[in-house]
Order: C-alpha cells, then sequence, then structure tokens
C-alpha cells in the first residue's frame, strides 16, 4: 500500500504531468514521427507493467481465478472501445464547424472514459507495494501523450484556446480523483477480492494499449518503423531492469 503521506503529492504530479502534456502542442508543431516514437515508448512500458508484473500478481492473489477477471476487462473495455470509435466516425462526416466541434467533443469524452479506467487500474495497482511505483510510471508516461493528442483534435476540431485548456483541467483530474476513490473502496477488501479488481483492471489497460495505443503507432509511424520499434523496445527495457532490481 502506498503511503497515505505520499499519496496527495503522487496525484498532484499525475494532474500536473498531464495537463502539461496537453500544452505542448500549444508550443510548437510535431511531426507525426516524433509522436509515434513517444507513444511507442509509452506502449512499451504499459506493455511489460501488464505481463512482467499485473498479470502475475493477479495470478498470485486469485489463482486460476484471475483469467476471468482478466477476460472479463478486457471485452468490456474492447465492446465500449468499439461503440466509442463508432460514434467518433459517425460524427466525423461532415466539414462544417459544428460538425467539427461534435467530432472533437466525442474524442473528448472517450478519452475521458480511458482516463477513469486509468485512474482505477492505478488505484488497484497502488493496493501492492511491488506493483506500486511501476504501476504510477506507466500510467505517469501514458498521461501526457494521451493530453497531447487530445489537444491536437480539439486544436484540429476548432475548439477556443479557453475551452482547451477547460477540457484540459478536466481531463488531468479525471485519473488522479478515480485513482484515489478505488484506492478508498480497495483498502479494506480481503487480498482475492484486490487480486479479482486487479485483474479487470489489468485487462481493461491490456485492451487500451492494443487498440488505442499500438494502432495510434502504427498510424503515424510513417518510414521511421526501426526508430518506434527501438523506443518500444526500449521501454520494455526500463520495466524489466526494474523488475530484475526489485527482485
Amino acid at each position: 500500500m502506498v503511503p497515505e503521506s505520499y499519496l496527495p503529492l503522487s496525484l498532484s504530479l499525475l494532474a500536473a504531468g498531464t495537463f502539461i502534456g496537453g500544452l505542448v502542442p500549444l508550443l510548437r508543431r510535431w511531426t507525426d514521427e516524433s509522436v509515434s516514437i513517444l507513444l511507442s515508448f509509452g506502449s512499451g512500458i504499459i506493455l511489460a507493467v501488464i505481463f512482467l508484473q499485473m498479470i502475475p500478481a493477479t495470478f498470485r492473489l486469485t489463482g486460476t481465478w484471475g483469467g476471468a477477471g482478466l477476460l472479463a476487462g478486457f471485452i468490456v473495455t474492447s465492446l465500449l472501445e468499439a461503440e466509442l470509435h463508432a460514434h467518433r466516425r459517425g460524427g466525423s462526416h461532415g466539414h462544417g464547424e459544428p460538425e467539427l466541434h461534435m467530432a472533437g467533443m466525442m474524442v473528448a469524452m472517450g478519452m475521458a472514459i480511458h482516463a477513469v479506467m486509468d485512474g482505477l487500474v492505478l488505484g488497484a495497482g497502488m493496493t501492492l507495494d511491488e506493483l506500486a511505483p511501476s504501476v504510477f510510471f506507466a500510467i505517469l508516461i501514458h498521461k501526457g501523450p494521451d493530453a497531447f493528442a487530445l489537444t491536437t483534435v480539439l486544436l484540429a476540431s476548432g475548439l477556443t484556446l479557453r475551452r482547451i485548456l477547460m477540457v484540459q483541467g478536466l481531463f488531468s483530474l479525471a485519473t488522479p480523483v478515480a485513482a484515489a476513490l478505488a484506492l478508498m473502496l480497495l483498502m479494506d477488501m480481503p487480498a482475492a477480492g484486490v487480486g479479482a479488481t486487479l485483474g479487470v483492471a489489468t485487462g481493461t489497460l491490456l485492451a487500451v494499449v492494443s487498440e488505442d495505443l499500438l494502432p495510434e503507432v502504427h498510424r503515424r509511424r510513417g518510414r521511421s518503423f526501426a526508430a518506434t520499434v527501438a523506443a518500444l523496445m526500449a521501454g520494455i527495457a526500463v520495466v524489466a531492469v526494474y523488475v530484475l532490481i526489485l527482485e
């Protein structure tokens, strides 16, 4: 369990890091290749945390039933993703200002749901001492690119700077608030219950990275295939080294 004295600082750092990530596109234009490398590195970290730490911890706490939680989290999130993507496509056929605004807000709504899911993942991960640092780091490094992408979409949809900052402020708070609520709910839960929740959270995170982050990397990478692969492997290596040191 994360010490209570560190919790406000950790969640404040997460909110600030997310908001700063959302400000970056307002400062300069970034190439698709640069964004792809950043997303690849973050994806590598998340995948390594999932397979090297979260899945083993889930099975250790719940036994073979851990797979049921993983499957449930993955399936529910995957279905939700499919519905959100359908709405995004449906809202982007027109090219007028109202249609662009609607498309931008649909993307913002979808990413807000992701932010809440990230908070649930973080809250579940922070209940276990061995998982808390790496899960926090994985979520932290994932939120900056998320906020970056959100600002890019909102700029393209024609929203004013004031509205973009307002949306980013709410988006930056969603994950920390959800994490704090999840942590309070799980604090006195038996180990099996924590393990089941962690399994669902792990399946959720796996669906997000496989259906959102990696496809975005593939879409943006252009001619930089070697660079994106290297960034992905570097992210995996960071977590692998951390796990080896921890053990």
